[in-house]
């Protein structure tokens, strides 16, 4: 699982917060994402299962009126991957006396 989170912003007319997602640089042109008001998001649930490489992740404040904080960021590897499944696999019929 990769989990972002993050701390509330101090003002008190935030009402949600925006994520950002991008292999180049960060910007408001960037895939979004509309949070809500979750301060950690399981990535999984959110982005694509293709979404492999080190990306540029960031997260904004919005208001009511949708006003939009500057966005921080951070940037690390995401990487779906699965392992490969068990090989071989039998089913044998026991008989019972």
């Amino acid at each position: 699982m990769i989990t972002l989170s993050f701390e509330p912003s101090v003002s008190t007319d935030v009402v949600g917060y925006n994520m950002y997602i991008d292999k180049n640089t960060l910007s408001f042109t960037s895939m979004k994402y509309d949070l809500g008001n979750n301060l950690i998001v399981n990535l999984a649930d959110i982005l694509p299962i293709d979404t492999n490489g080190i990306y540029n992740i960031g997260v904004s404040a919005y208001d009511e009126l949708g006003n939009e904080s500057s966005i921080v960021f951070t940037s690390g590897r995401i990487d779906f991957s699965v392992p490969e499944p068990p090989k071989n696999i039998s089913l044998k019929t026991i008989a019972i006396k």
